[in-house]
Protein backbone atom coordinates (compact mmCIF):
# COMPACT_ATOMS: atom_id res chain seq x y z
CA UNK A 1 0.00 0.00 0.00
CA UNK A 2 1.62 3.24 -1.19
CA UNK A 3 0.99 6.60 0.41
CA UNK A 4 -1.39 8.67 -1.68
CA UNK A 5 -0.47 12.33 -1.44
CA UNK A 6 -3.00 15.10 -2.00
CA UNK A 7 -2.42 16.89 -5.30
CA UNK A 8 -1.10 19.99 -3.53
CA UNK A 9 1.77 17.92 -2.09
CA UNK A 10 3.85 18.57 -5.18
CA UNK A 11 7.27 19.06 -3.57
CA UNK A 12 9.42 17.23 -1.00
CA UNK A 13 8.77 20.00 1.53
CA UNK A 14 5.00 19.72 1.15
CA UNK A 15 5.10 15.92 1.21
CA UNK A 16 7.16 15.98 4.42
CA UNK A 17 4.67 18.39 5.97
CA UNK A 18 1.86 16.02 4.99
CA UNK A 19 3.77 12.99 6.33
CA UNK A 20 4.32 14.66 9.70
CA UNK A 21 0.59 15.47 9.91
CA UNK A 22 -0.17 11.86 9.02
CA UNK A 23 2.26 10.66 11.70
CA UNK A 24 0.56 12.90 14.25
CA UNK A 25 -2.85 11.39 13.45
CA UNK A 26 -1.37 7.90 13.74
CA UNK A 27 0.14 8.84 17.12
CA UNK A 28 -3.24 9.98 18.45
CA UNK A 29 -4.92 6.79 17.22
CA UNK A 30 -2.17 4.79 18.93
CA UNK A 31 -2.85 6.72 22.14
CA UNK A 32 -6.58 5.91 21.91
CA UNK A 33 -5.89 2.23 21.39
CA UNK A 34 -3.33 2.25 24.19
CA UNK A 35 -5.84 3.85 26.54
CA UNK A 36 -8.36 1.16 25.63
CA UNK A 37 -5.76 -1.54 26.23
CA UNK A 38 -4.82 -0.18 29.68
CA UNK A 39 -8.26 0.98 30.84
CA UNK A 40 -11.82 -0.28 30.64
CA UNK A 41 -14.06 1.86 28.45
CA UNK A 42 -17.81 2.19 28.00
CA UNK A 43 -19.84 1.77 24.84
CA UNK A 44 -20.30 5.56 24.81
CA UNK A 45 -16.51 6.10 24.88
CA UNK A 46 -16.09 3.55 22.11
CA UNK A 47 -18.77 5.21 19.97
CA UNK A 48 -17.43 8.71 20.55
CA UNK A 49 -13.94 8.56 22.06
CA UNK A 50 -12.84 11.51 24.17
CA UNK A 51 -10.04 13.38 22.42
CA UNK A 52 -8.84 15.95 24.99
CA UNK A 53 -5.19 15.85 23.85
CA UNK A 54 -5.99 15.96 20.14
CA UNK A 55 -5.82 19.44 18.59
CA UNK A 56 -9.23 20.59 17.37
CA UNK A 57 -8.38 20.52 13.63
CA UNK A 58 -7.20 16.89 13.88
CA UNK A 59 -10.18 15.52 15.82
CA UNK A 60 -12.34 14.64 12.78
CA UNK A 61 -9.43 12.83 11.12
CA UNK A 62 -8.56 10.91 14.30
CA UNK A 63 -12.23 9.94 14.76
CA UNK A 64 -12.39 8.72 11.16
CA UNK A 65 -9.23 6.66 11.62
CA UNK A 66 -10.57 5.17 14.85
CA UNK A 67 -13.88 4.39 13.12
CA UNK A 68 -11.94 2.55 10.42
CA UNK A 69 -10.37 0.38 13.15
CA UNK A 70 -13.77 -0.36 14.73
CA UNK A 71 -14.46 -2.80 11.90
CA UNK A 72 -11.52 -4.83 13.11
CA UNK A 73 -11.86 -4.25 16.85
CA UNK A 74 -15.54 -4.39 17.88
CA UNK A 75 -16.57 -3.06 21.24
CA UNK A 76 -15.42 -4.79 24.36
CA UNK A 77 -14.69 -3.28 27.73
CA UNK A 78 -10.92 -3.64 27.37
CA UNK A 79 -8.54 -4.78 24.65
CA UNK A 80 -6.81 -8.09 25.27
CA UNK A 81 -3.08 -8.71 24.91
CA UNK A 82 -3.80 -10.41 21.58
CA UNK A 83 -5.81 -7.38 20.38
CA UNK A 84 -3.03 -5.01 21.36
CA UNK A 85 -0.38 -7.15 19.67
CA UNK A 86 -2.51 -7.33 16.50
CA UNK A 87 -3.01 -3.56 16.48
CA UNK A 88 0.66 -2.85 17.11
CA UNK A 89 2.09 -5.34 14.62
CA UNK A 90 -0.52 -5.17 11.85
CA UNK A 91 -2.16 -1.75 12.04
CA UNK A 92 0.34 0.60 13.68
CA UNK A 93 3.95 -0.39 13.01
CA UNK A 94 3.64 -1.02 9.25
CA UNK A 95 2.01 2.39 8.79
CA UNK A 96 4.60 4.10 10.96
CA UNK A 97 7.39 2.38 9.05
CA UNK A 98 5.89 3.47 5.72
CA UNK A 99 5.63 7.09 6.88
CA UNK A 100 9.19 7.11 8.21
CA UNK A 101 10.52 5.58 5.00
CA UNK A 102 8.75 8.23 2.95
CA UNK A 103 10.12 11.00 5.19
CA UNK A 104 13.64 9.66 4.58
CA UNK A 105 13.03 9.58 0.81
CA UNK A 106 11.64 13.11 0.77
CA UNK A 107 14.51 14.34 2.98
CA UNK A 108 16.96 12.91 0.51
CA UNK A 109 15.21 14.84 -2.27
CA UNK A 110 15.46 18.02 -0.19
CA UNK A 111 19.24 17.63 0.04
CA UNK A 112 19.51 18.59 -3.61
CA UNK A 113 17.22 21.59 -3.32
CA UNK A 114 18.33 24.77 -5.05
CA UNK A 115 15.40 26.83 -3.78
CA UNK A 116 17.56 28.99 -1.54
CA UNK A 117 20.87 30.71 -1.98
CA UNK A 118 22.53 29.42 1.16
CA UNK A 119 25.58 30.74 2.93
CA UNK A 120 27.40 29.38 5.94
CA UNK A 121 27.76 32.98 7.13
CA UNK A 122 25.00 32.61 9.70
Amino acid sequence: MAISYPTECDSPRRRIEYLFALMEVLRHVHNLMSYWYHNPITQVQYDNPPLPDVPLPLRPVVRTAFTFLKNKYPFKVQLTDADWKEFDQVDYMPRLHKICTQIAIQKNDLKNSTTYNVSIDI
